[in-house]
């Protein structure tokens, strides 16, 4: 079984891109405009792996992410409009069912929590 860090800080916020990213869907390349942006913060670095992280808010897989600073990893929602406000979060490993580790947080956009004990 593969280590999964503890999400102790999690952060949502909807963005539009002046300059366009590009993501993969099927077998285009799309050029997207906006999206939701969820920024982790986790209690030690991912382990270096072939499969990167994702993050599940609630049955919605988010599986492209960057590292954007000490055990701080940003997740890419495009298709925004499928996350519900509430839904459980969690962390895994791509392609892998297992392990999937609860963090305690829901999702709420515009949110900025932490684990200081009431905030979850």
């Amino acid at each position: 079984m593969t280590f999964l860090p503890e999400v102790v800080g999690i952060e949502a916020e909807r963005k539009r891109y002046r300059k366009p990213r590009y993501r993969v869907r099927g077998p285009a390349v799309e050029e997207v405009r906006e999206a939701v942006e969820i920024t982790v913060e986790t209690s030690a670095p991912f382990p270096e792996r072939a499969l990167g992280p994702v993050l599940l808010v609630g049955r919605v897989e988010l599986s492209e992410s960057e590292r954007v600073g000490p055990n701080r990893y940003r997740f890419y929602a495009y298709d925004y409009e499928r996350l519900k406000e509430g839904s459980p979060i969690r962390i895994g490993w791509f392609s892998q069912p297992r392990p999937r580790r609860q963090t305690g947080f829901r999702f709420a956009l515009g949110d900025r929590r932490r684990d200081n004990g009431f905030t979850r």
